[in-house]
C-alpha cells in the first residue's frame, strides 16, 4: 500500500484503505474472502473486515458470509468516466452499426445494479425527434428488455430473488407487474436468448435486448434497440434487429472479454 507524502496533511487514511479494498478485486466472478482482502492490501484482518462490511452495507459489495463480490452500484462512482471513455469506446461503434440506416431507432447498453438496470451509454435515434436513454438512468430490471435479458442468464434462485425484491410500478397501461407473468417472460428469454418490451416503459417505445458475455461466458451487460415508431410491430423489430444485436454482442465479447464492467456485476 502506497504511503502518503508527509506534506499531504489532509490525506484521509480510511478513504485510502477503502479504495485499496476495491482495487484488490481482480475482476473474476468468484469474489474475495476476508483473508484474501487483508493479504492483498496489507491491512489487518480487523481493518479489512470493517471496510468490507461498510462497503457491503453501502451496496458496493455483496457477501454470502464468506465471499465478497463487487456490485454494479460502484458504477455510480464513475458515470462520467463510463460515458466518456470506458464503455463508450468499447460499445458505441457496435451500437452505431446496429441502428445504421434506421430511423426512429436508438440503441443503448446497460448493466445490473442489484434489482435495477443502469443505462451506461447509447446512440440516439435519427429522425425528427432524436431520443435515447440517458446515461445513469435506472429502472427496475424486470420492467425492461435489458434487465430481462440479463436476468435470463442468472441461476433460477438469483433471478427469482431479484424479481421478488424489485419495486414493480405500473408505468403505463402495458407495464407488466405480475411477478408470475414476469417470471414466465424471463424464463422464455432464457430459452430464446433475447428479451423484449412492448410499451412497458413508454407506450410509444418497443425494445429488443440481448445479453453480452465475456469469453468465460460471464454475462456483464446487455445491449438493446428501442423503436419510437408506433407503426412498426414488435415482431418486425425482432426480425430486423435481433441478428444485428447478436452480432454486436459477439463483437463486443471478442474485443473486450474482461471489461471494466466484468468487475461490477456477478450476473446485465
Amino acid at each position: 500500500m502506497a504511503e502518503p507524502k508527509q506534506d499531504q496533511k489532509e490525506w484521509v487514511r480510511s478513504l485510502e484503505r477503502g479504495l485499496h479494498i476495491l482495487e484488490a478485486f481482480d475482476g473474476g466472478p468468484n469474489g474475495m474472502t476476508l483473508s484474501e482482502a487483508a493479504k492483498r492490501t496489507g491491512l489487518s484482518r480487523a481493518t479489512a473486515r470493517r471496510l468490507l462490511h461498510t462497503l457491503t452495507g453501502m451496496g458496493y459489495l455483496k457477501s454470502d458470509g464468506n465471499l465478497f463480490v463487487l456490485q454494479p452500484r460502484i458504477l455510480t462512482l464513475s458515470h462520467a468516466f463510463l460515458s466518456s471513455v470506458a464503455v463508450t469506446d468499447l460499445m458505441m461503434p457496435h451500437m452505431e452499426q446496429v441502428i445504421e440506416g434506421s430511423l426512429h431507432v436508438s440503441s443503448s447498453a446497460s448493466v445490473l445494479d442489484d434489482t435495477d438496470v443502469i443505462f451506461v451509454c447509447g446512440v440516439p435515434a435519427k429522425g425528427f425527434v432524436r431520443t435515447s436513454m440517458t446515461v445513469g438512468l435506472q429502472f427496475p430490471a424486470p420492467l425492461t428488455a435489458t434487465g430481462r435479458a440479463m436476468m435470463a442468464q442468472m441461476p433460477a434462485k438469483e433471478m427469482e430473488d431479484i424479481l421478488e425484491r424489485s419495486a414493480l410500478t405500473q408505468l403505463t397501461p402495458r407495464t407488466i407487474i405480475d411477478r408470475k407473468q414476469l417470471h414466465d417472460i424471463i424464463t422464455e428469454a432464457t430459452k430464446i436468448g433475447y428479451a423484449t418490451n412492448d410499451g412497458g416503459l413508454d407506450l410509444t417505445i418497443k425494445s429488443v435486448a440481448v445479453p453480452v458475455f465475456s469469453r468465460d461466458n460471464h454475462c456483464f451487460a446487455s445491449i438493446s434497440i428501442s423503436c419510437h415508431n408506433m407503426d412498426i410491430e414488435l415482431d418486425e423489430l425482432v426480425e430486423q434487429f435481433l441478428p444485428r444485436l447478436r452480432s454486436a454482442a459477439d463483437s463486443i465479447s471478442r474485443s473486450y472479454p474482461t471489461s471494466v464492467m466484468t468487475k461490477k456485476t456477478k450476473a446485465v
